[in-house]
């Protein structure tokens, strides 16, 4: 009698313990579905997709096993040359030429949809991909190969220009998982390069306002580079990092605020930071400014207010930062603190 008992209870155990991770699961799947949310192409606007592409694009060479997204520039004469053999890109003297006309490097270790952007002077502008002009080039890399693409960027005043090229990977993904926005994974590559043109040896934009920055409070032991921050409440005196933000909402044409949080908590070097901030991808004034200039000692951060006016129509708004260290300072002989591009992480906000 105690044996059929004991069956009973485990057979009653098994189902119970099945359903109960069954109801778990379908939870999950729900709200999976319900945070994995596809952005309509039409929602970001300004975009050249590239379906097709000429017989100036080269698919065939292979100089390693990418990890992820790559994205550099080589010469078209020097495509076939080992890397190690090319001519540096970092600064490039154009003499009179009013355009620069390199093949754009791009590499994956997995099928990526990327959105191709060129900014000069802090600026983003369009540009020419493979005889297309516009401000976004879609592009879908596989691996197997760098993917070498003609650009022409129009460099049309002398002095000291500042270009940066950057690939926006993912760009359709509107997840309001907080867990997915927050995450590290790289979904930003760029490219720096100082251009002289004409022989001229003076910053192509000069004389913009610097945002000094102040120490970071001693109770303070988390720096993000830059990143998001909500809004505090009234009276509230926290600190960003207690307001870290990643997912949010609003309504739509509604003027939303949040801050923008730059630290250089236990930084290299003191650093000037040059900050544009994007809205799906176009990049977009704060404060009047088309560029964020903060300067930043070791253990300082800086914290600015900032408003964006959201779509005027249902979807997902998302925003993300851009940004490098010392800008028309000198990359080939390492006047700046890191010649790479870096990013916050990318803000999506659900519009209703």
């Amino acid at each position: 009698m105690l044996k059929k008992q004991s069956r009973s209870f485990t057979v009653i155990f098994f189902f119970a313990v099945f359903f109960t991770i069954s109801a778990v699961v379908f939870v999950f799947i729900a709200l999976k579905k319900h945070t994995e949310v596809t952005i309509e192409k039409d929602y970001i606007n300004d975009i050249v997709q590239h379906n097709n592409f000429s017989n100036q694009v080269h698919t065939d060479s292979l100089w390693g096993s990418p990890r992820g997204i790559g994205i550099g520039f080589v010469w078209p004469e020097e495509r076939k040359t080992p890397p190690e053999y090319r001519s540096q890109t970092e600064e490039i003297d154009l003499g009179d030429k009013k355009s620069l006309d390199p093949l754009l490097i791009l590499t994956t270790s997995r099928k990526t949809t990327v959105l191709v952007s060129v900014i000069l002077d802090y600026q983003q502008i369009p540009f020419e991909m493979d005889g297309q002009i516009g401000l976004l080039h879609e592009v879908n890399i596989l691996p197997g190969g760098d993917f070498e693409i003609p650009i022409r960027i129009p460099i049309t005043s002398p002095g000291v220009h500042d270009l940066i090229v950057v690939a926006f990977a993912d760009p359709y993904n509107g997840s309001l998982d907080a867990n997915f926005r927050s995450a590290l994974d790289v979904d930003v590559v760029g490219r720096r390069a100082q251009i002289i043109s004409s022989g001229k040896s003076k910053p192509a934009i000069q004389g913009l306002e610097v945002i000094e920055g102040e120490p970071v409070p001693g109770d303070v032991a988390l720096g993000l580079g830059v990143s998001f921050a909500a809004k505090p409440k009234p009276g509230e005196t926290t600190h960003p990092s207690e307001r870290q933000l990643y997912v949010s909402s609003g309504k739509t044409s509604e003027l939303y605020q949040f801050d923008i949080w730059a630290s250089n908590l236990n930084g290299e070097m003191a650093s000037e930071y040059a900050l544009l901030v994007f809205k799906n991808f176009h990049q977009i004034n704060v404060d009047d400014r088309n560029v964020l200039l903060i300067n930043l000692n070791q253990n300082e951060e800086a914290i600015i207010n900032a408003e964006i006016k959201l779509s005027e129509k249902p979807g997902i708004d998302q925003i993300q930062i851009v940004y490098v260290f010392d800008p028309y300072k000198s990359i080939l002989h390492e006047e700046v603190r890191a010649a790479f591009v870096f990013n916050s992480p990318r803000l999506a906000i659900e519009v209703r």
